[in-house]
Formats: C-alpha cells, structure tokens, sequence
C-alpha cells in the first residue's frame, strides 16, 4: 500500500494529466458524498475543484480512501472478458493501442483521450466485444485503490502508465461510432447536430427560454430526462454558457411537469422562427422530409448557380466563401482593402469587372491601418462596419448587420474578415479546438456556407499562410487544416516576387474558378495595377539590357554578354545563361551572330551588316 507522500505524488500526476479525480470509500467503489455537480463546471475548476475536494476527505480519514477518475476529457474502454476481447481483436486483425492500461480484478481498463472537437461520449455495454464504455458522466477506480470482495481484496495497478494516454486509434473510433445512433435516446450524433443549429442562437438574454423550449420539444419526443440534461450541457459548454447550472434545473423542472403543461416548440417558435424547429422535430423523429430532385432538376440548379452573379468577373460569385491568403508582409490587408473600395464604387479590380455592393468590412487585426487606406482610396458611404466585435460566434448579431447593410445598398453585400482564426477562434475555442482540427474547422466553416446561403452574402477572409509548399500554390500553404481550402469555394493565394521588385503575384483556384494568375504593382495610393509576369519583365528587360551592351560595346562573345547579365541581375551563369536564351529568343530579327577571327559574336543591327540573325 502506498505511504501519503506517494499518493500525493500520484494525485498531483492525475491533475497534471488533466484528469478529474474522486474520492471513494475505502475498499469500495462508491463515492464519497455528491460529485455530480462537477460536470456542470468549466473543464478547468472541474479538476481543481475535484482536487480540492479529494483532499478535503482525505485529510478527514487521515488518506484511507480509494481513487476515482471522472469520464470527462477521457473515456475507458472496461474489458471484463478477456478471451471474448481477444476473439473480437483477431477476427477483425486489429491491435490493442499502447496507451494507459490499468489491471482490474477481473480484465483491463484501458484509457483514452477523448478527441478534440468529438463531443460527448456515451456509456454503454458491448457484448459482443466482452467489454463496456466509460463515458461522459461516468467514473472508473484507479490506481492504487483497493476494493474488497467475499474472497479477498483487489489491488488496482497500472500496467501502461499515464504518461502513454493517447487518442483511440481508427478501429476504437469506428466502435464508439457504431454507438452514436438514434435509438430509444437522443444519441450522440443527434445531439451533436441539435448543438450546431442551437448554438448560434445561444445567447445571453435567451439562453433560459431556449433551454426551456428544447426541454419540451425533447420529453415530447419520448427523449429520456438524462439525454435531454446531456444535450443541454453539450450546448451550454460549447457556448460558454456560465449559468449550466441553471440550464440543467430548466431541464428538470421540465420534466417534473405534468405533460400538459409542457410548451416546448412553442417557446422555440418565437425564439427560432418555424424553419429551425421543423429542422429540430425532423432531427427527433428520425430524420427530417425531403425532396428528391431528377438529374434535369439537379443539373439545372447547378446550372443556375453557377450562373450567379459575377461580383469580381471569373474570381468571386454572390454566396462564395473565399480566403485570400499570404505571409506576413504579402500585402493580403491591402488587397482586401482594393477589393474592399472595387466592389463599392463597381469599378474594376485587377482589370476585371465588378458589381457594385455593400461592404461589411470587419478588421479584427489592424482597424486603424485599414481605415487610413481605405480613406487615401476615396472610400464612401458603402462601406461599414459594426460598433463592437461581432464573429462566427455570434451569427444572428451577423446577420442582423447584413440585412441592414443590404438595405442600405440594395441588395448585394460582402462581408470582409480580416483575419480568419480572429473570426473563428472563439467558436473554436469553445469546442477546444484549433485551426489544425479538421472536423472542427470543416463543421464551423460549412456553418458559414449555410449561413451565406441563407444570406445571399458573400465572405472574403484573410488568412495566413506558412512555409509549407511556400511560392508553388500548394492548398497547404495555408496554415491550419486542409479542411479551410477544401471549403472555400475560391481561394486568393498573394505572393511578392523576390527577383522581381514591388511585383506581386495572385494565383487564384477553387472548385468554383478557373485557375489563373494575375500579377499587379501597389500605388503609393494602395490602388493596384495590373502588370505582365516578372518572368516575361525581367527577360524583356534582359533583352534591353543587351541590346544597351552591345550597342556601347559593339561585338562580343556570349560568355561576355552572360557575364554582364550576371553582374546587373545578380545572378549565376546557369541562370545568366537561361535569361539570355529566353532574352534572346525575343530579339528575333535584331540580334544576330557570326565568326570573327575563330570566334562566334554577337551583335545587334545598327547599321553594321548582319551575316547570320538568330
């Protein structure tokens, strides 16, 4: 048995590890007292809360006490059969993952992180896999506790540690998919789809009704109290929500009610508008009605979409969700600000035609620089932004600023974000993701696509790009997930040519656009001008550097003319010889070439006779 000083130890290594502890009777599996409140905390005071008060009833019974852990950021795979669990394994040629492994009396409990951005994991009895879930609102006994029996006693143990705790790997994920369905519950995927209609209408001054409202609508579906409670809290955590508490007591005053008395979709009705609610009843009822559409009627939709309005010509249509991307001190502010003032005042951009809208432009990076260029751009009165911070977290306060803006300017309106992770880090922030999570990333920018739909706005956001495949157009220059490109139906990639000063260049792809490059110079007025490829300057100015050498210095060989090329490019010979054959390709009828004395020279024609031309 372990002396205090090893299990403080142990209990400051389960904190470090994120992980929740209880305290449980000694030679027994119950807890000490209520704990379930703990669930309806922030992650964070759950674990120090949970610590403070394991160590409260520990110095109470001088440390005789077992250990549990609490299945919130983790969950146990419980093994009881192991002959069954081993069957299981090779019938499917899978293999046990090496993580966190705890011997119990009679299997193994494996622990698993639970996935960011995955949700909430439920409980529940696999047979024919020998072995059950520890889910969300769970506990297991862990290490060193010690349980006792009618024929002896039971000594928890670690045989992988703590330091091994991973995330499932592909086959444990497929296992806890195979339990996230509807059956006499809201299940896991139901919820999760109710938490991404509700969410961005979860907000202060409402939150009370609607958790009413969604009580309601659930216990009349036939929905368990203690599924209704758990969708509540995914909705209330992944919002923030700070009075849980508060939620989970509408939830059962709900259901202490008689049914009667229950209003449910009432209540969401007026919070929600019909649409929302016909989508929540069709979730609980197994799916909601649709309309088959025949290919003709597919293939005209399409059509029809695609015949959208233009607002920049062959780059952005109404609806797009775009992302123009670049490195720090690329320029992407500033394109954004010349598309910004282009689709104002209708005129064109890069030389290509625009349709004039409104601007809902929204600097959460440099407000102060964007106003002074667009103000040296000569921007007017069709360009706005709100008084405050409005994000992706906030999508009625969104669309309310669209609508208004849309009113304002007769119709077509472009919502401007500067910078993406800005616009989206709180909402990623809630479901403790990053950029990086491609199912957070791709749920909440398919959210934004919804939401354009609706609209008919279009968004412009900003975003950077890193090393990765740097200068090639590679989507995953982009930083973060792959899940932003493949979202985007345009995507605005801006580079500066290093060889080729105050040239940059905007290679333009997307499942909507074809692929182009278009390379412009920027006005001390931040306006932009379009210009030819830095390739196609730089050997048209190889060419005149040439003409300008041999006209000074009559005659030379090539070695002399790549040599010169060499020392006003800054360049090597391999690279001087290339420019000069390209250069010298365009020369056609000016440049010629003979022997003189042994030697092959060049000149070109002025006025001297020309023997051979190139």
């Amino acid at each position: 048995m372990l002396n205090v000083r090893e299990l403080r130890a142990l209990l400051d290594k389960y904190t470090e590890h994120g992980l929740t502890v209880l305290p449980l009777r000694y030679g027994d599996k119950r807890p000490l007292g209520e704990w379930r409140y703990l669930l309806e905390l922030p992650e964070a005071e759950r674990v120090t809360t949970a610590r403070e008060v394991f160590l409260r009833h520990a110095e109470q019974r001088d440390w005789k006490l077992n250990i549990g852990l609490l299945c919130d950021g983790i969950f146990v795979l419980d093994v009881d059969n192991k002959e069954a669990f081993a069957q299981w394994l090779r019938r499917r040629g899978v293999a046990l993952p090496a993580t966190t492994a705890v011997q119990t009396r009679r299997g193994v409990h494996y622990y698993f992180r639970v996935p960011q951005g995955y949700g909430v994991i439920k409980g529940g009895r696999r047979q024919d896999l020998g072995a059950d879930i520890k889910g969300w609102g769970g506990y297991v006994v862990a290490p060193p506790s010690v349980v006792l029996h009618a024929d002896g006693h039971h000594v928890y143990r670690f045989l992988v540690g703590l330091e091994a705790l991973q995330e499932p790997t592909d086959w444990v994920l497929e296992l806890l998919e195979r339990e996230r369905v509807h059956a006499d519950g809201a299940g896991e995927h139901v919820r999760q789809e109710i938490a991404r209609l509700l969410l961005p209408y979860w907000q202060e001054g409402v939150r009370h009704e609607l958790a009413l409202g969604l009580a309601g609508l659930l216990r009349r579906h036939g929905i368990p109290e203690t599924d209704a409670l758990a969708c509540v809290s995914m909705l209330a955590l992944e919002a923030g929500d700070n009075e849980l508490r508060n939620r989970l007591d509408a939830v059962r005053d709900t259901y202490r009610k008689p049914a009667d008395e229950v209003a449910g979709a009432k209540i969401l009705l007026q919070q929600l508008g019909a649409e929302v609610v016909e989508r929540l009843e069709g979730l609980l009822s197994g799916g909601r009605k649709v309309r088959l559409l025949t290919f003709a009627e597919w293939e005209q939709r399409e059509a029809e979409r695609m015949a959208g309005v233009w607002l920049v010509e062959g780059v952005l249509r109404q609806g797009d969700l775009a992302i123009l991307g670049g490195r720090p001190k690329a320029g992407k502010s500033m394109v954004a600000v010349s598309l910004a003032h282009a689709l104002e005042t209708g005129t064109p951009w890069l030389g290509l035609g625009t349709a004039r809208c409104g601007v809902l432009y929204l600097d959460h990076e440099r407000p102060r620089e964007t106003v002074r260029r667009l103000r040296a751009l000569g921007a007017g009165e069709g360009i706005y932004t709100v008084d405050g911070e409005v994000t992706a977290a906030d999508l009625p306060a969104l669309r309310s600023a669209v609508e208004e803006v849309a009113s304002r300017c007769g119709g077509l309106v472009v919502v401007i974000v500067d910078t993406l992770a800005d616009f989206v880090g709180r909402l990623l922030a809630r479901r403790r993701a990053t950029l990086n999570d491609y199912d957070a990333v791709a749920q909440e920018l398919q959210r934004l696509r919804w939401f354009l739909a609706e609209t008919g706005a279009t968004l412009v956001a900003v975003h950077h790009t890193g090393k990765l495949g740097a200068g090639t157009g590679d989507e995953r220059e982009l930083l973060g997930t792959t899940a932003i490109p493949a979202k985007a139906d345009v995507v605005l990639q801006l580079y500066r040519e290093t060889d080729a000063e105050g040239i940059r260049r905007l290679h333009i792809y997307g499942n909507a656009v074809e692929e182009q490059t278009l390379y412009f110079t920027v006005r001390d007025d931040f306006r932009l001008e379009r210009c030819d490829s830095p390739e196609r300057t730089k050997v048209a100015r190889a060419a005149r550097v040439i003409r300008e050498f041999l006209q000074a210095e009559g005659e030379r060989t090539r070695q002399d003319i790549v040599r010169h090329l060499q020392a006003v490019f800054g360049i090597g010979d391999s690279a001087a010889q290339k420019l000069f054959e390209r250069a010298a390709g365009t020369m056609d009828g000016e440049l010629y070439k003979r022997h003189n004395g042994g030697k092959l020279v060049y000149g070109v024609r002025n006025g001297l006779t020309r023997n051979t031309e190139l």
